[in-house]
């Protein structure tokens, strides 16, 4: 609801453009189930309330743009990791990360079923696609890594060498990689960190917090 608010606000308001968040919550394991990445248009049947309300918030993007022509650029990102990134299944990722900088054990809740993409990169992307100057009722996949969680735990370790990270046999309820084709076509430039960089910077950035005087952490 509060997504439709903003749309209406902008209609109001004479807003010409907005950008907004989807999510791969649009998808379910299911259609997910093949080693090809999923497109856009393959989003038919969320199994989570929340990838159903993703799914309708990108129908009253498309009714907003048909009938009253406020154009918007939903973005459909996976697992964001980095800092900020705490709330969320999702965010185990980098509450491992986190775990991992302060010298503590953590067991990440799932064991595949992701596709990483850094947060600062997410942050970037979505700019641009807020100063668009196209005008539709666009939708993107965000693409990225999809490491096996062995090996994003494998990377962890070089970065902080011992550290206890372990993870449950469990996947999530949605594909692990998404088609990015049409963000590439659609955009100058994509942003996109590796994993192993991203992990490095994450987990130094958190060291560098924590040097400094360390608050709660977010990961009891």
């Amino acid at each position: 609801m509060g997504t439709g608010h903003v749309f209406e606000a902008c209609r109001q308001a004479g807003i010409e453009h907005l950008a907004y968040a989807s999510s791969a919550a649009v998808y379910s394991s299911v259609e997910g189930g093949g080693a090809n990445p999923l497109p856009e248009e393959a989003a038919v049947s969320p199994m989570t309330l929340y990838g159903v309300f993703k799914k309708a918030n990108e129908g009253q993007a498309r009714n907003y743009w048909q009938d009253y022509g406020v154009s918007s650029t939903a973005l459909r990102p996976h697992t964001v990791y980095g800092l900020g990134r705490d709330q969320g299944v999702t965010s185990d990722p980098t509450k491992a990360m986190l775990a991992a900088a302060t010298g503590r054990s953590f067991q990440v809740q799932y064991s595949s079923g992701f596709q990483l993409q850094y947060a600062s990169d997410v942050a970037q992307q979505f700019i641009e696609a807020a100063t668009d100057s196209k005008r539709g009722a666009f939708i993107f996949n965000l693409g990225g890594e999809a490491p096996s969680m062995e090996e994003l735990v494998d990377t962890i370790r070089g970065v902080v060498p011992g550290v206890e990270i372990n993870y449950l046999d469990k996947k999530l309820p949605f594909p692990e990689i998404l088609d990015d084709s049409r963000l590439r076509s659609h955009f100058e430039r994509v942003y996109e960190t590796s994993v192993k960089e991203g992990v490095e910077r994450t987990i130094k950035a958190f060291q560098e917090i924590f040097a400094k005087g360390a608050p709660k952490l977010p990961i009891e």
